[in-house]
């Protein structure tokens, strides 16, 4: 899973998306922020706690959007 992980982000990369508003150093971040994000679902956890997860999951997800859309002084409603 990891090398299939690698070659999307290479791919990317590579295609030049997102290269407008942020240089490659920034895209690679924002793909270990995604995957440390994702890594943290407890995966056999209680129900309640999943619950819990996704709850602050959705706040957290949230904030790395705003941080990383807001860099450039973007806004969602001009």
């Amino acid at each position: 899973m990891e090398n299939v992980r690698q070659l999307l982000v290479h791919y990317f990369l590579e295609h030049g998306y997102g290269r407008h508003l942020y240089p490659p150093g920034d895209i690679l971040t924002i793909f270990r922020e995604l995957d440390a994000i994702g890594m943290l679902f407890p995966t056999n956890a209680d129900p309640s706690l999943q619950e819990l997860h996704s709850k602050w999951r959705e706040k957290y997800q949230a904030y790395w959007f705003n941080k990383w859309f807001g860099k450039f002084n973007r806004n969602l409603h001009p």
